[in-house]
Parts: structure tokens; C-alpha cells; sequence
């Protein structure tokens, strides 16, 4: 994967992010405030569009989210079969676009719990992955925390503001999920059920407090940050050309 078209996609994904919070739908002119999570202040996310149609507008002028949260994994399942050390496959990093900054990795997943030790399969749903290229975006505050707000989280979120997100079933088949977090794993100990996650992201036990430390967190569990998650699932050479082209970022 070139930098040219890490580049590229990292453009594409934002302008569906833009097509996603706006609907997709016709515009006359109007002023359409994308929510602040696309920017720091409300007025820089004030988007005037043209008498279109389309929604696709220039990408490039819209300021960065004031934090990226990038989960990239591995495609296949962790062998969820007792084996220490196999529950987090995937680098988290926190691209602070305020402090101009990277910050991780990080340990964490992707992927729900399993059946059990010997039945690999996934027991809950998990976020939906774009098929083409495995990667999908998310928008995320910390509003509500986890567990009812009594456990630090990152809370996706819809264009309604609503936590619901796409995702997949056990089956494959489309389910819109709700409550859906980034939070503290269960444990490390490669079980089916170490991650502790019934459809949600999660992060190694050990890497929880500094990877929470990039977010305000002024409440206790809770607090006032935003932005979006990146969620891929590449190969070892993708993953660590995605990793280059983030260390460049702010060099």
C-alpha cells in the first residue's frame, strides 16, 4: 500500500463519513452543520454546499476530528483456546490533532468473544467492516462511558447522536447494534471470553489507563471528548505501512 493511496483512502472514507452524517440527501443550498465531532468548534464544521445533489464536497477543507482513534487488526480471529497472551491482536493508536501528536500503540480488538475454548465462531455480533477493503469509520464521544457510566468508554454514535452503529450478526446478516464501546477488556488469558466484549472494541487490561489518558475524562468515566475511530483489519504489511504513513503525520 503506497502512501499515494493510504492517502487516497484515508479522503475517500472521510467523504463517505460526510455523505453518512448528512444523509445523502438532495440539498438545496442550505446550511448543514456537521456535528462537532468533525471539528473543534461549530463554526469550523459549518458547511455551505452547493445547488447539488451531491454532498461529495472538497474534503480537504473540512478540519480534521480533534482525535482518530486508529484499531488496525489482524482479519482472522484470535484462537480463542486458552493460550495467554492471544485475546488483543491489534495496535490502537491516538492521533491528537490538537496537541499535533501520536500516541500509542496500544493493545486491543476488534473481535467479540467466542463460543467457547474448542468453538472459535463468534458468540455476539461485532461492528460491521466494509467488505471491499475491511476498514470502516466510526464516530465516537465519551457521554455515557461504559456499563451505565460507571466504567471509563468511547460510545459510538450515529448522525442522530443516537449509539447505535452497523453491524453483523453471528450469521452474517446486518443488525443495527446499540451501545457499542471502546473499553477495558476482560482479561489476557486467551479465553472466549478474556475480551469481555458481546460487540464491542476493547483494549488489553494493562494499556487501558494510558490509552485513556488521550481523553477527557472530567466526570470520572465520562467526559467531553469526540472524533472517530478507524477500525481495519489488514494484513501485517498493510497494517505497518498504515503505521509509517501515521508516524509521518506530525514529523
Amino acid at each position: 500500500m503506497s502512501k499515494r493511496i493510504f492517502l487516497i483512502g484515508i479522503l475517500i472514507l472521510l467523504a463517505l463519513m460526510l455523505w453518512w452524517v448528512c444523509k445523502k440527501s438532495p440539498n438545496k443550498g442550505t446550511d448543514i452543520v456537521i456535528p462537532d465531532v468533525i471539528g473543534p468548534e461549530t463554526a469550523d464544521t459549518m458547511v455551505v454546499l452547493a445547488d447539488s445533489d451531491s454532498v461529495f464536497v472538497d474534503v480537504v477543507a473540512i478540519p480534521r476530528p480533534p482525535l482518530e482513534v486508529f484499531v488496525l487488526d489482524q482479519f482472522d480471529r484470535p484462537s480463542d483456546n486458552g493460550t495467554a497472551g492471544n485475546s488483543y491482536t491489534a495496535k490502537v493508536y491516538v492521533l491528537d490533532n490538537t496537541a499535533k501528536k501520536l500516541n500509542g500503540p496500544y493493545k486491543g480488538s476488534t473481535f467479540p468473544n467466542s463460543v467457547s475454548n474448542t468453538n472459535n465462531k463468534p458468540k455476539s455480533n461485532t461492528v460491521k467492516m466494509n467488505a471491499a477493503i475491511e476498514m470502516s469509520v466510526y464516530v465516537f464521544n465519551n457521554l455515557s462511558g461504559h456499563k451505565g457510566g460507571t466504567i471509563k468508554g468511547l460510545n459510538l454514535i450515529d448522525e442522530d447522536q443516537a449509539r447505535k452503529s452497523p453491524g453483523y450478526k453471528p450469521d452474517s446478516t446486518n443488525v443495527t447494534m446499540q451501545y457499542v464501546n471502546v473499553h477495558k477488556g476482560a482479561s489476557d488469558k486467551g479465553n472466549h471470553n478474556s475480551r469481555g466484549s458481546l460487540g464491542c472494541l476493547t483494549l488489553l487490561p494493562s494499556d487501558t489507563t494510558a490509552f485513556f489518558v488521550n481523553f477527557n475524562f472530567e466526570n470520572g468515566t465520562t467526559g467531553t471528548s469526540s472524533g472517530v475511530i478507524s477500525v481495519v483489519r489488514s494484513t501485517a504489511s498493510d497494517i505497518e505501512q498504515i503505521i509509517k504513513e501515521l508516524k509521518n503525520v506530525y514529523e
